[in-house]
């Protein structure tokens, strides 16, 4: 089938077949439905001549049955029945005894609704007892309004179906006996168009395979001749579009695949055309189920309005999906007329931008209320001393304590800040040695074990039998180690217990801290660790706390490649964990 010439004579046979098959289809349900026409007119003037000549000419339903014999002639397939309005069988053409046969049809049930109704394809058997098709017909008759009698009377479709057999096989026979002649012709005729064109159609066929630079002879100057021209052409051109669009459309799809914004295109008809990657995983969407519709619910623009943008305008928006923000920006694509043939939408994720942005105005409102504070009392205090309390010393030296303690405050705010922003900008250096990590816990719970004296408090160190050996700076780690036991401590009421345990996996060595303290209730624990962060800022204040303590912690544990978490219950305690990675030699 790869010749022109028998897709000719193919298409030749395919045409006569169709004609051929839909005549005969045509006829054979034109025959069928005028037969079954017949038939059922046929069952009609038969229940009629029943009517006319049983029920209304004799009385007494003893009298139909020899009525039947009397007025009707019968066969055995076509069949006659009266049935009373309960259904049962009083006459018929079946029996001429009793028991007559009873009938459960639709068309009975019909009938007795005062509905006259036809049946085909019912199986049922004669009066020979051979199952057969018949079809059926029920009428009721009404006396003094009310259903008296049902007719029922039914038809053999045997010899409908076999004038239709026969007529299918006429039709059949015919359709062999014209395609046969049909193919020789067709055969005939394929042949004087094609054989001039084979070889053309070879070569043809080498250039579909993508052999786009083989040149075609030209033998002839007649219409094969010029197609064969316009085929050189065509393979030249072709070649040199099809270089340049595969290399244009390489490196648009590299660079749509690999941008960090995501892409969609969306044609005049607002229908989804493009889309990469990272739109379906912004937009949660895949398949190019996305209509414009639900894009402009998602990002809460008007539809109509950025379709009525012009060609150099463009509509920005920011919308959330779930935790992230989106920033979209709209923007009309045209055709080579200049006419607006759809919208191009870019999707870029500024959740970290939102979020930086956020942090950034609560840490310079955090960092303005901790100096404002300090700042106020100290003037306070100062245009006091000024306004005369310089000249009573007690109330003077009290003065100036004050403003001691809110200078040295600010102090330790300010450097704490400044060791974050050292941090933040790598420019703190680290002398990591190895060093045993026993150690450094031994010394800071000495070390602090008898300020949680002082509020009569129990801080024990349960030490690990096996020698626990990382690399760090032992200063910064030290820091580290204090502050998280002062806050265990500072935050636990008078008479608790302050443990510090170890325990050692496959890649950690992991420090519990575990007070029974005030706890941390948990819509509070994932902020812990931000800057000027309090969960109770008046307590915080009042311990001598500035905030900064857990943020240095977690940017030192984070340098040395370690990790800081919680588990806190509210009013149950606190345990804090430091990862450090084990020293590998």
């Amino acid at each position: 089938m790869r010749s022109i010439k028998w897709k000719l004579v193919l298409l030749y046979l395919v045409i006569i077949f169709v004609v051929m098959l839909l005549s005969g289809i045509y006829i054979i349900v034109q025959t069928q439905n005028n037969e079954m026409k017949k038939a059922k007119n046929e069952l009609e003037q038969y229940a009629t001549r029943i009517q006319e000549q049983v029920l209304e000419s004799y009385d007494g339903e003893e009298n139909f049955q020899q009525a039947f014999r009397k007025t009707l002639l019968t066969s055995a397939s076509l069949q006659g029945n009266i049935l009373n309005e309960k259904g049962e069988t009083i006459a018929t053409t079946v029996s001429s005894v009793k028991p007559y046969p009873n009938y459960k049809y639709s068309v009975i049930i019909s009938a007795m609704t005062g509905a006259p109704a036809f049946s085909t394809g019912k199986i049922g058997v004669d009066n020979q007892g051979f199952l057969r098709e018949w079809l059926s017909y029920a009428t009721p008759v009404s006396v003094d309004g009310k259903i008296k009698y049902i007719i029922f009377v039914r038809m053999d479709t045997k010899n409908i179906k076999d004038g239709i057999q026969q007529t299918k096989i006429t039709i059949f026979t015919a359709l062999i006996f014209t395609l046969v002649a049909a193919s020789v012709l067709s055969y005939i005729f394929a042949r004087t168009l094609t054989e001039p064109i084979i070889i053309l159609t070879r070569r043809a066929r080498d250039l579909a395979r993508g052999h786009l630079n083989q040149v075609i002879p030209v033998k002839s100057d007649d219409e094969v001749g010029q197609l064969t021209g316009n085929f050189n052409y065509m393979a030249k051109e072709l070649n040199r579009t099809i270089e340049s669009m595969t290399r244009e459309k390489s490196k648009l799809e590299a660079v749509l695949h690999n941008m960090a914004d995501g892409v969609l295109a969306f044609d005049y008809n607002r229908n989804l055309i493009h889309a990469n990657q990272m739109s379906k995983e912004f937009l949660e969407f895949s398949d190019m189920n996305l209509s414009f519709q639900e894009l402009a619910e998602k990002t809460g623009v008007n539809e109509e309005e950025v379709y009525m943008l012009l060609p150099e305008e463009t509509k920005e928006t920011t919308f959330a999906i779930e935790d992230r923000y989106i920033n979209a920006s709209f923007a009309p694509y045209t055709n080579n007329e200049n006419i607006i043939d759809g919208i191009v939408v870019v999707l870029q994720d500024i959740t970290k931008h939102k979020i930086l942005e956020e942090m950034r105005k609560e840490f310079v409102a955090n960092v303005s209320h901790e100096l404002r504070t300090p700042l106020a009392t100290i003037k306070s205090y100062s245009e006091t001393l000024m306004n005369g309390a310089i000249d009573e010393r007690e109330i003077a030296a009290d003065f100036l304590k004050i403003i001691n303690s809110e200078v040295d405050r600010m102090t330790f705010i300010v450097k704490d800040l400044l060791q974050l922003s050292r941090l933040d900008s790598r420019q703190t250096s680290f002398d990591k040695k190895e060093v045993v990590l026993n150690d450094l816990l031994e010394e800071n719970t000495n070390k602090n074990r008898i300020l949680a004296a002082n509020k009569n408090q129990l801080l024990i160190y349960i030490a690990p039998k096996a020698t626990m050996t990382v690399e760090v700076d032992a200063q910064r780690i030290n820091q580290v180690l204090n502050n998280i036991i002062t806050n265990a401590y500072k935050y636990s009421p008078e008479g608790t217990l302050v443990k510090v345990s170890t325990e050692e996996t496959d890649k950690y060595y992991k420090v519990h801290i575990k007070d029974n303290g005030i706890g941390i209730p948990k819509e509070h624990q994932k902020r812990i660790f931000e800057r000027f962060y309090r969960v109770d800022k008046a307590r915080s204040r009042e311990m001598g706390g500035t905030g900064l303590g857990l943020s240095i912690a977690k940017e030192i544990m984070t340098e040395h490649g370690g990790n800081i978490t919680v588990e806190s219950e509210q009013d149950k305690g606190t345990i804090m964990t430091l990862h450090f990675p084990k020293y590998v030699k």
